[in-house]
């Protein structure tokens, strides 16, 4: 698409602790996985549309103002709650560990998980 600027941000295997993406407001993908992350806002990257927080000790996540979000994994963390209620676009989701479906708030277009591929797994 001609005059659209797409920006892309991986950052892989770095044991990174901290991050400040505020200033990366036209961040559109962004992937930190396996790192050593506890919190990670994405509250300013309102353009985000594909988010891997995957592999990282993060145990709360604010996707509020990521309402063009399409696609999340937050695989192997330790999230416990999960509210999706603004992410009416988000069309994947990939979660693993602490959260369960009471855990899960979505209220979007469609009634979940019909148009949604959900994976999610928990431990009893």
């Amino acid at each position: 698409v001609s005059g659209v600027q797409t920006c892309a941000l991986p950052i892989f295997t770095k044991d990174i602790k901290e991050l400040n993406l505020s200033k990366n407001t036209k961040l559109e993908y962004f992937s930190c996985t396996n790192n050593d992350l506890k919190t990670l806002d994405v509250s300013n990257n309102s353009a985000l549309l594909n988010l891997d927080c995957s592999e990282n000790p993060i145990t709360s996540l604010n996707l509020s103002n990521n309402i063009n979000l399409i696609s999340l994994r937050c695989l192997e963390n330790q999230i416990t709650e999960l509210d999706l209620k603004n992410n009416s676009s988000l069309t994947t989701l990939h979660a693993t560990t602490e959260i369960t479906s009471n855990d899960l708030i979505y209220t979007g277009n469609s009634s979940y998980p019909y148009e949604f591929e959900f994976h999610i797994t928990y431990q009893v």
